[in-house]
């Protein structure tokens, strides 16, 4: 049954709301305070059950012996006189005395931030728990020192919101609560109202929701519920409207239904998009069906084709006929989905367009033109040529616009001259201080021609890198995108497959804006990493776009490290049936390696002129020389750029260079010229080699290029006596005790060479040298290194025992002898700190030696200067115990003393 409102202080019950029967909340009730000085706050909007809480918390405390006062709205002061008994103008002192006379819980609702100054007065008159329900955060000073004693909870909308299970509960029926739980979110009221069938009460929600929010929250409330699904919203209000928004900002359904329509909807919707930019205010205006906005968004806002293209396109479809401007961004939006044709035949009619500026009807040649150079060469070369004599009449930075995309088609025709040309000339066109965006971009497209007719990668890559670091945050996902794909390939193409790999990771972060080219990184990167297992399915996707030039550049690759790995026939497969200008230039190669000789030497592929193709060219010039191993064919494919030998690291594996040229090895992976057995190509690296890493702290492990080696035996033995300093004559003896010295000293030397063959094979001395070990990272010189120095924090990071299990005598005395130093300086390094930090390092000692009694006594006298001396007598009456059971003593007569005192 529910509370009797007169037990529980007399709450008022308004209107007709049935919350007094809700459930009990046990969840929340065992946050309610039970002693004097203790705060329960409670913060949510309208209909969260602040009330109901509020007469459930007052029984609890009624049953505890409280004096429970409840009241609420205006006036709390005279409220509380009245239901204290006192004369209706009693003062604050005569109130505060009333209120301490016997403990009383004071559960104050629907309070304001007005209220403000009385709360701060009862805060320090209260001789019982007190309750504030507010819609809004009251801003009360003084309850920071409760906040602070970690005496004040506070419970928002998101804690009051009913749970599954509670909905569940209030129906009594499991399916009908769900569903109303997804419905509501959990909100009380309406979700309450629902399963007890109430009625509508649509009207009278929403007026509790007007006249408990901010005008700001509620119209962002509006404005969500109107909006409900469109993406990128701002978070705007959020902290006020917790409880009524989903984790993803979205709003409950309920809430959709009240506040989705009407003009105060509108209104608010008009307002928020006005400051958003354009592809989210297109979005807003579609969904609310304002057709004349969205056209004059389309007309008004440069660039919003590129940045939402999908819903560019959409939109044009749903409104009458626009004008160029209009057109022009669907014609970007086509081009940005891969639509060219599309996107060239928009671009066409903007030109067409009697109403259209000479700008723009040059930006749309260009546009048509560029978009379609790939597919129709002949068309696009004609666009080039009805929009040029326009040239004549266009400001310089339409010129030079038009000047850059025009470009692109001499490109694709082979007219390299002619692209870097045109580039120049608009360069020279735009004055110095003029759109350094534009500057910027045709900076870039000239360095790139400029390689496709000299092979100067360096240059390409400086320019694009530039443009990157200068413009990246400014450039659109797709063109960033763009960027570090032509990087990636530049750095392969120039002998840099490492640098390639970092570039084509860097691209897919921007993966959405362009899913096809992020696919051809997502391949080359693939199979840089050598990840052929990953590949089928890559390329099950690479077929699904039907797109010819990425499977003729993805099936080359693959291709090449299929071969790489050994696995020629399974290359040969894969390239039935196929025809391509990349793929053609490397099928006499898998043929070559799966021993097809003679249909290898009759496929090896013709050499293009570098200057129209040098990407083609490079491919042909490495195939003919891992056929033929020519040596005319090695130079021509070195001389193909400014790059020299580096480009071999790329097109020829380590193990096909000639033996000698050792120098040509000097750009490929380090692993694979030491793993080779080369010695020259070996030698030319010397400087290169990485340390030996060699761990003695916790176990031995040592690692050659960053790959662990096994060590067994003797030549183990070795290796760590030489790390501990000990001579060869020493270890010698140490480990052939019973046999001459001439015969000791010929076991060292043939474990000697084992333990070289292990750690060096490459064949000259690195790391073992007659004096000891050099070009070494041993943990265990780390480790002395920061005692040296005094790093405690290195040491503690650090320290492990030496070697355990290994029963050499020379290890043990070492490993005894570092625990000692390790464990003495670190109880005296603990002496020197204020006592909250000694602590923690003392406690660290005790895990390394648990009897030393001076670190446990400097830990007892921690505890007791910090006022702890029941944890002090529980950790000194452990330590009696364990010297006892281990040592069968009892602690030193200081430490007795210490504690005796206590």
């Amino acid at each position: 049954m529910p509370e009797d409102p007169a037990r529980s202080g007399g709450f008022t019950i308004t209107g007709s709301s049935p919350s007094y029967r809700w459930l009990p909340r046990p969840r929340l009730l065992r946050f309610v305070p039970e002693e004097a000085g203790y705060v329960l706050r409670l913060e949510a909007p309208f209909g969260f059950g602040k009330s109901v809480l509020l007469r459930q918390a007052a029984a609890h405390l009624g049953e505890l012996g409280f004096r429970v006062i409840c009241t609420g709205g205006p006036g709390l002061r005279q409220a509380l006189t009245a239901r204290l008994e006192l004369p209706a103008l009693a003062d604050w002192p005569l109130l505060h005395s009333a209120l301490e006379q016997q403990p009383t819980a004071l559960l104050l609702d629907d309070l304001t931030p007005d209220d403000g100054p009385e709360l701060e007065t009862l805060l320090l008159a209260t001789s019982g728990p007190l309750v504030l329900a507010s819609r809004l955060p009251l801003g009360l000073p003084g309850l920071l020192p409760v906040q602070a004693e970690g005496r004040l909870t506070t419970l928002g909308a998101t804690h009051l919101a009913f749970t599954v299970s509670e909905a569940a509960q209030l129906g009594h029926d499991p399916e009908k609560g769900a569903a109303l739980w997804q419905d509501t979110f959990g909100w009380p009221l309406p979700l309450a109202l629902a399963a007890l069938g109430s009625g509508d009460s649509d009207d009278a929600l929403r007026r509790g929701l007007e006249t408990s929010l901010p005008t700001a929250a509620l119209d962002t409330l509006r404005v969500r519920a109107a909006l409900d699904g469109v993406e990128g919203l701002p978070d705007d209000a959020r902290a006020q409207l917790e409880g009524l928004l989903d984790a993803g900002g979205q709003p409950c359904a309920l809430l959709r239904r009240l506040l989705s329509k009407g003009e105060r909807t509108a209104a608010a919707v008009r307002a928020a998009a006005a400051a958003w930019e354009p592809a989210l205010r297109g979005a807003a205006y579609e969904r609310m069906n304002w057709h004349a906005d969205l056209a004059a968004l389309l007309e008004t806002s440069p660039g919003v084709g590129q940045q939402a293209a999908a819903a560019v396109i959409r939109w044009d479809q749903q409104l009458a006929p626009g004008g160029p401007a209009r057109g022009l961004e669907v014609a970007w939006a086509y081009v940005r989905q891969g639509a060219f044709r599309e996107g060239a035949q928009r671009f066409e009619q903007v030109a067409r367009d009697e109403r259209a500026t000479v700008a723009q009807r040059l930006d749309a040649l260009g546009n048509a033109a560029f978009s379609l150079a790939e597919s129709d060469l002949e068309a696009a070369q004609s666009l080039v040529a009805v929009a040029e004599p326009l040239l004549a009449t266009a400001a310089p930075e339409d010129a030079a616009q038009f000047l850059n995309r025009a470009a692109h088609v001499d490109y694709l025709a082979g007219e390299l001259e002619r692209g870097v040309a045109r580039l120049s000339a608009a360069l020279n066109l735009l004055p110095a201080a003029s759109r350094l965006r534009l500057r910027s971009t045709l900076a870039v497209n000239l360095a790139m021609q400029r390689w496709w007719l000299d092979g100067d990668s360096d240059a390409h890559l400086a320019v694009r890198e530039r443009e990157l670091t200068v413009w990246g945050d400014e450039l659109p996902p797709a063109v960033r995108l763009g960027h570090r794909w032509n990087l990636g390939v530049t750095a392969l193409l120039g002998g840099r497959p490492a640098l390639a790999r970092q570039f084509f990771r860097g691209a897919l972060h921007d993966a959405d804006a362009q899913p096809l080219a992020a696919l051809h990184c997502r391949c080359f990167l693939t199979l840089l990493e050598g990840r052929l297992d990953d590949m089928p399915a890559l390329w099950a996707e690479v077929e699904s776009y039907a797109d010819p030039d990425t499977e003729d550049r993805v099936l080359c690759e693959w291709v090449l490290e299929l071969v790489r790995q050994g696995k020629a026939a399974a290359a040969v497969q894969r390239l039935e049936g196929r025809r391509g200008p990349m793929i053609d230039t490397v099928r006499a190669l898998a043929l070559h390696f799966a021993g097809f000789t003679d249909q290898a030497q009759a496929a090896l592929p013709d050499v293009p002129d570098p200057s129209r193709d040098r990407e083609k060219c490079l491919y042909a010039r490495a195939t003919r020389y891992r056929v033929t191993r020519r040596p005319e064919e090695l130079s021509a494919l070195i001389s193909l750029t400014t790059e020299g030998a580096r480009v071999l690291a790329t097109f020829v594996p380590v193990g096909e260079l000639p033996r000698d040229r050792p120098e040509y090895s000097l750009h490929h992976d380090l692993g694979e010229v030491l793993a080779l057995g080369w010695k020259e190509a070996a030698a030319l690296r010397r400087s290169e080699i990485p340390p030996l890493e060699l761990t003695l702290l916790g176990g031995l492990e040592v690692r050659v290029l960053g790959q662990a080696v096994p060590l067994n035996g003797r030549p183990r033995d070795i290796l760590i006596l030489t790390a501990l300093g000990q001579p060869r004559s020493a270890v010698a003896e140490t480990l052939w005790p019973d046999v001459s010295a001439e015969r000791s000293r010929n076991n060292l030397h043939v474990n000697l060479n084992q333990l070289r063959k292990l750690l060096e094979p490459w064949g000259f001395t690195t790391y073992l040298y007659e004096r000891g070990l050099e070009h070494c990272a041993c943990d265990l010189w780390a480790l002395q290194d920061a005692l040296n120095r005094g790093d405690w924090a290195t040491v503690r990071h650090t320290y492990r025992p030496l070697l355990p299990g290994t029963d050499l005598l020379q290890v043990t005395a070492a490993r005894d002898l570092l625990a000692a130093q390790v464990v003495a300086g670190a109880v005296a390094w603990a002496e020197t700190l204020p006592v909250t930090e000694a602590e923690p390092w003392l406690e660290w000692v005790l895990t390394l030696d648990p009897l030393h009694e001076g670190a446990m006594q400097a830990l007892l006298m921690c505890l007791l200067a910090g006022g702890r001396r029941v944890t002090a007598e529980r950790r000194y009456q452990a330590f009696v115990g364990l010297l006892w059971q281990e040592l069968r003593l009892v602690p030193s007569r200081p430490m007795q003393a210490l504690f005796l005192v206590v």
